[in-house]
Formats: structure tokens, sequence, C-alpha cells
């Protein structure tokens, strides 16, 4: 048995750029991204793979050098470093779970690709990838219409018939997606297909619309503007006039304006429901006041500021950044207080919203200059092409450029970046690949070294098939902890954390489940401690008291247990503060039972405060825990801290007017109403206050 090394890889690739941005699933944690990303490092591992046993045949290493292979080399290099002098190295190297994207292992994943895609491929297998891509944007495009009609309305939460956002999860996400790929499959299908191509562009623009994107928006007229631009200063030399020589710019100026005058414009109300609209407009600002929803523009400049504040901290920060992807909880360190009467004030940040931002918090200066290194030498790769994709090229990677000004990329969106100039290098290629053929058997001393290769390559793609089922378990013990079957959460929880115990959220939701289990094991103890108490019978005593042994021990093994996955969580992830939360909220519990544990809760949270010394939420537990212990002067502190921190933080004001009451100062609760009211304005619990 043989494998032709340049065809499999071929049709891995060809796979790839059709399922990446199609898959995902309703049975995960995270719907979209995680599934993409699993997708994304099983077909680098196998390609991957390939391409070491190629290497190991001929003896030599199997290369197509090219402009951007030292720039490249460059950005690893600086994601290696921004890495292993990380703040928090499990991030870093894995990716904030939830978004899965921008560690380390997705950019070694990306350039694996890369380079893979300039050794072994072709113009010819380029342009077949161009099917690929463009029947995987067909299908994102019609699902994203039907969204807009309803067919899945009912599933999401989501207003999707509002703002669609198809197979990517998210509107911007989409948006930038189609953007970067929009105007390669439009030129392919111009090209090869020019009686459909009218409609499905139409179809593609439509469905960028329908996301109601504003920076996908923006994006699009810039990248309009540069394939109109770069298509009348080098038209193909049979064509004599700029209009000949860019058809295809017309036709989708064309329906670009169509759809801005008769379907939505994110800037400008379409003109047949102008009047209708400025009727409304009172109505709906009237509504999104009454609700506090704060313009995200108004978010987005204060996240800017904290992240600028948090590259500025010190020289390690400034020059190679807190660690790849850890912006979530470092961010902390420098959020402004500003952020706290916002109306995401609780919400995790775990992206700068600003993908060149997001670069320079987190890799530094070298890792930003690398990046737009990376950028500027994609778009000289895309100037030399002298196959008719030019303006596309460059015209997609500008969208790509405009809209992370505002956003930040996901895998697709990522996947294209790194993969269009592998596109360029192949389309400009004048020979073809070499083939390479591997006898897999009969085995034989030639390749008894590709045993370990195959091996390890079978082991990643089980690995990663334990991951996606870890996540699968995750979300299974979060639907029963949410309905409150601890035992069932916690037996999930259990699985996921077997199967992949390298991620600590694992550890952390089974701490979690555990924890609630075992109160409930303590208030069974206590139930039978308080029968034998009562008991008359030696018999029933005798019983009774074995009963209460055993449960008690569950008790102490489950605390011991549930001690030592937290810590072994926080310890690999020290940043995170979700999990030091939660380790808090678990010494709270665990305090019921053995009162040391509010100790152990009140010094951690105190340690946190020097991670999140704005974070209001952790002020106000401190209180709260304070005003349990009685020691209620420590409660006011902190309590008075927390609305100085956030002064219109509602259940603050009643609990520091409750340890007011239940000390008997009424001229600071006076004081204290005042002030509730004046934030507050309308509260209920304020006039309960005044009227006791």
């Amino acid at each position: 048995m043989a494998i032709d090394i340049k065809k499999t890889i071929f049709w891995l690739f060809f796979c790839l750029f059709f399922l990446l941005p199609l898959v995902f699933t309703p049975y995960n944690f995270e719907l979209f991204e995680f599934n993409k990303t699993i997708i994304l490092f099983a077909f680098a591992v196998l390609i991957g793979g390939l391409w070491l046993l190629a290497c190991i045949k001929e003896k030599k290493c199997l290369y197509q050098p090219n402009l951007l292979t030292w720039p490249l080399l460059f950005f690893l290099l600086s994601q290696i470093i921004s890495t292993i002098t990380s703040s928090d190295k499990y991030m870093s190297l894995w990716g904030y779970y939830s978004r899965f994207h921008q560690s380390l292992l997705h950019t070694l994943a990306y350039l694996i690709l890369f380079g893979a895609y300039v050794t072994w491929m072709d113009k010819k297998k380029t342009i077949k990838i161009f099917q690929a891509l463009s029947v995987s944007v067909i299908l994102i495009s019609l699902y994203g219409l039907g969204q807009h009609f309803g067919i899945d309305a009912n599933y999401w939460i989501q207003d999707v018939k509002n703002r669609v956002f198809s197979t990517l999860g998210q509107p911007n996400w989409l948006a930038s997606y189609l953007l970067i790929s929009f105007f390669i499959v439009s030129t392919y299908l111009y090209k090869r297909y020019q009686r459909v191509s009218n409609y499905i562009i139409g179809l593609i623009l439509i469905t960028i619309w329908f996301t109601k994107s504003k920076s996908g928006f923006l994006a699009f007229w810039f990248g309009l503007a540069a394939f109109g631009l770069i298509g009348f200063f080098s038209p193909a030399k049979k064509q004599k006039s700029f209009f000949s020589a860019n058809k295809l710019f017309w036709l989708i100026g064309a329906w670009a304006l169509i759809i801005s005058l008769f379907i939505w414009n994110p800037i400008r109300p379409s003109i047949f429901h102008l009047g209708r609209l400025e009727k409304a407009r009172p109505a709906v600002q009237a509504k999104t006041k009454s609700m506090n929803i704060t313009p995200s523009s108004k978010i987005r400049e204060i996240v800017w500021q904290g992240g600028v504040n948090l590259w500025r901290r010190n020289w390690k920060n400034t020059l190679i950044g807190t660690g790849v992807e850890t912006f979530a909880f470092n961010y902390y360190l420098t959020r402004p207080r500003s952020h706290n009467l916002t109306s995401e004030w609780d919400y995790i940040y775990n992206k700068a919203h600003n993908e060149y931002l997001n670069f320079l918090v987190t890799t530094g200066a070298i890792g930003l200059i690398s990046y737009l290194l990376t950028i500027i030498f994609a778009l000289l790769v895309f100037w030399s092409n002298e196959n008719g994709y030019r303006p596309a090229f460059i015209a997609g990677y500008i969208t790509f450029i405009v809209a992370n000004f505002f956003g930040f990329s996901v895998v697709p969106t990522a996947f294209l970046f790194y993969l269009t100039p592998a596109m360029a290098v192949c389309l400009n290629k004048k020979q073809e690949p070499a083939e390479v053929k591997i006898r897999l058997w009969p085995l034989s001393g030639q390749n008894l070294i590709n045993i370990p290769i195959i091996w390890l390559m079978l082991w990643l793609i089980w690995f990663l098939i334990s991951w996606w089922r870890a996540d699968f378990f995750l979300a299974k013990g979060n639907e029963y902890l949410r309905s409150n079957y601890y035992n069932i959460a916690a037996d999930y929880y259990l699985k996921s954390f077997k199967l992949a115990p390298v991620h600590p959220i694992y550890a952390v939701k089974l701490a979690q489940a555990l924890t609630y289990r075992t109160l409930a094991y303590q208030f069974q103890a206590d139930k039978i401690k308080s029968y034998l108490a009562t008991s008359s019978s030696p018999a029933r005593k005798e019983k009774l008291a074995r009963a209460y042994a055993t449960t008690e021990k569950a008790v102490q093994t489950n605390i011991s247990l549930i001690n030592t996955l937290i810590d072994r969580a926080t310890s690999a992830s020290p940043t995170n503060l979700e999990y030091l939360k939660t380790k808090a909220r678990i010494d709270v519990l665990l305090g019921t039972i053995q009162t040391g544990y509010y100790q152990k809760s009140i010094n951690l949270l105190k340690k946190m405060i020097a991670k999140a010394p704005t974070d209001p939420k952790i002020t106000y537990n401190l209180g709260l825990i304070y005003e349990m212990v009685n020691n209620y002067h420590q409660a006011i502190y902190y309590l008075k801290k927390t609305i100085w921190l956030k002064p219109n933080y509602d259940q603050a004001y009643n609990n520091l007017a409750k340890v007011y009451h239940q000390e008997k100062d009424y001229p600071q609760l006076k004081k204290l109403l005042i002030n509730w009211q004046k934030h507050l304005p309308g509260n209920p619990a304020i006039k309960k206050w005044l009227k006791s």
C-alpha cells in the first residue's frame, strides 16, 4: 500500500477549505470556534505529518522558499518568546477557553498549513481550491439568507433574524469571513461561470448586509475601492479601456448601490423607510436609554484606554507583552474605573477589540511589528501575482485589515489571512511539485522510520477526539448543574477531566459540582446526627453512628478532592480570575462546614484585589463575607469601596444599608440613601428603607 503525498495533501486542503467555515455543532460548550479549532488542528496534524514523511523519504527538507518565509518566522519567534515569558503559559499555549484562537498552537497550525501549501500546491490545484472556497461561501450565504427569514429563529437566543451569523456564530465574524473571501470568489466565478456569477455576487453581498456589521460595511467599501483602483491601474493586456478592464468592479459596485438603497444601510437609513424610521427613532432611543445600554463605541474606547495603559505598564509589557492570548485577565490590572459604569461592566473582554492593540498588549512591540511586517510582505506577494487575481487578493486583505481595527480575527478569517498569500505564491509557480509516494505496507528497513511519525499523528488525532468529547461532556454537565442535578453534573465533569486533564476548566467545574454534592452530604450527616441524639435504641444508635461516620468520611474526602482540583486549576492558569473567583465561592460554601474556610476566602479575595484593583465584584464579595462573620467594620469598608468603584451598584447599596441598620448608624444610613437615590432614582428598595 502506497500513498501519493501530493494528491493526498491536495484533497486534504480541498476538504479543509470547504469544511472549516461550515463546521459547528449544537453539542458543545462553544458551538462554533471550538469545532473549527478541532478541524484546523486535525488537518494541520495530517498535512504536517504527511509533509514530514515526504521529507524523510526524500532525505531533505521539502519547502518552497518565498517572500513571506522570513517575516513569518520572525512572527513565530515573537509568539514563542511571548509564550515562554507569559504571565499565563497555559492560556498562551492553548488559548482562552471558548475563543480558541491566536494561541501559540493556532499559530503553529496556520504556519504548518502555509508551508505545506506553498510546497505541495500549484496553479492548477489552487484554481480547484477556489472551487471549494466558492461552494463553501455560497452555502454559508444561503444559510445566512435563510436565517434572515427565520428558518432557525426559535433555536437561538440571539435575534438572528435581525443580524444573521450563519455558520460563523457572530455577525461581525460572518461579515469579515465573507469579505476576505468575497473578491477572490467573485473573480473566480466571473472568470469561469460568468452567467451565474452575477446572482452569486448578489447573494453574498445581501448576506453581508444582513449581518448589519458596521465594521464589515466600512471594510467592504475600502476593499471595493482598492479592487477598482488596482484594476484601473493594471488592466489586462487585451482590454482597451478602464471600463472593459473592470467590468467586475462595476458589477459589484452596482450590487452594493442597489442593496444600500433598497435593503439596508447601517450608516444611512433606506430612502424608502426614511420617514418611518425618523418617527420611530425617538422611541428606540428612549427604550435604549431606559435599558442603560452603553454604545459599543464608548465601551471600545474604554477598553482601548486600558489596553494602552497595560502595554505601557513596564518594559516587559512594552517589548514582549503580557503573553500570547492573556488580554482577558491582565486587562483587569489597568481596567479603567469608568468601565464599571457601562452596561457590560461585568463582561470578560478576552480581546482588546482591536487586532493590532491586542497584539501590542499581548506580544509587545516586537509581536506587533512582526505581525505588520507579515501583512506588508503578504501585500507584496499579492502585487507580484500575474494571473488576474491581484485586485481580488489585495482587496480581500484590505477588508481584513480594516475590519480588525474594530474587532478581532477568528479561526476561519485567520486561516484565510495565512492561506491567501500561499495561494498567490502558488498561482505564480512555473513548475509542479515533485511526486512523492510512500509505501506503508509491507514494512521494510526504508520505511520503519515512518512508524513513530504515523503513531504520533494517530495519537494527536485521538487526543483531539478526546478533547472534543471532553467539551461535549462539559456542556452536558453545565446543563445539569444549572438544573441543580449536582451528582449527574459531577459525573459528566469527571468524564471531561479524565479525557483531557490538561485543560483546567474541567477541574474547576468538577470542583464546583463536588462542592454542592459535599454540602448535600453534610446536610445528610447533620440529620443523622440529630436522629442519633434523640434515638434510645442501642441497635439503632449503632446503625446511625456507622452511617454518620461514613457520611462524614465522604464529606472530608470530597473536601480534600475539591481543594486538590481547584489548586491544580489555579496553578495551571494563575491569571484566570474566573477560576480564582470560583475558588473563593467554594471556600465560602465550605465555610458552612468548616468555618476556617471563610478566612481562606477573605485572604484569596484580598490577593485578587492586586490583580483586579477596579473590579467591584471582588470588594463586594469581601463585604458580604465580613458581614456573614459579623465583622461589620470591615464589611462597611469594603462595601463603601465597592460603591466608590461602581456608584450605581444596587446590591452594594442594599447590603451597606443593612449593615448600617444593624449597627444602628442612622446618620450614615440617611447619607447612603441620599446617595443611592442620586445614582439610582426610582429604585423601590430605597422607598422601603425610607419607610423602615
